[in-house]
């Protein structure tokens, strides 16, 4: 099944649970990319859909999400490491930090 809107985004990893899919992408910002520095500019986003009817999504309320969503938490953060459990989900960041 091809996901749209996940088109403009190389997908690095992809995790599932038992009714709920976390995935890590990334974005080039052209803005901040030159020719010289490949490479750079590339931003980390991090999706979500499926059912969140134990928060498992990282999104506000507990509706079935059919279309992946960026969870925006994670705009700013460094993430290493991500994974599901039948209804919950782990995101490590750093070495210790987890979500």
């Amino acid at each position: 099944m091809m996901i749209v809107s996940l088109l403009n985004f190389r997908i690095n990893d992809v995790v599932s649970g038992a009714h709920h899919n976390i995935c890590i992408g990334t974005t080039r910002d052209v803005s901040k990319t030159k020719s010289s520095d490949e490479g750079k500019g590339k931003e980390t986003i991090v999706f979500s859909w499926g059912d969140n009817e134990f928060g498992q999504l990282a999104q506000e309320g507990d509706e079935f999400s059919e279309n992946p969503k960026i969870i925006e938490w994670f705009n700013d953060k460094i993430l290493k490491k991500i994974d599901c459990g039948q209804n919950h989900s782990l995101f490590l960041l750093g070495r210790t930090i987890t979500y």
